[in-house]
């Protein structure tokens, strides 16, 4: 199945939860129930990339969905700090690396990250080493 298939497939069932009033992380749990209700098998499925899933909840809920609650979602499916910045800087290119790398460090996504971490993500996402280092430095 070539990946435009997923995605179309994916926005239909996340459109048909929204349609019946679901939030964007209802209508994941829903996804999940589907899958088999656990969350880390997602991330391990090698054709629903976090870019996919952000693009998908994206595309569905457009305007009425932030990044951090993209970011919030994808954390929650187990996916790493650098495919949440990679998917948060390809679905929303306007980020800039000193939003990314708070972004990555609130509370509900991976408070506790390190700075080797850190800078692994931000700069799997194409931002400049000097730049992700810092955000990492000022980040401490």
């Amino acid at each position: 199945m070539a990946n435009d298939e997923i995605k179309n497939k994916l926005v239909s069932v996340l459109a048909s939860q929204q349609a019946q009033g679901k939030t964007p992380e209802q209508a994941v749990e829903h996804i999940l129930q589907a899958l088999g209700g656990r969350a880390g098998d997602v991330s391990r499925i090698s054709v629903l990339t976090s870019t996919l899933i952000a693009d998908v909840l994206y595309t569905v809920y457009q305007e009425t969905i932030t990044y951090q609650q993209i970011a919030v979602i994808l954390r929650k499916l187990c996916y790493a700090a650098r495919d949440i910045a990679v998917a948060s800087h390809a679905i929303y290119p306007q980020l800039t690396v000193q939003e990314i790398g708070p972004l990555l460090q609130s509370p509900e996504i991976y408070p506790t990250i390190d700075r080797a971490a850190l800078l692994d993500a931000l700069t799997y996402a194409n931002f400049s080493k000097a730049e992700s280092e810092q955000v990492a430095d000022a980040l401490g």
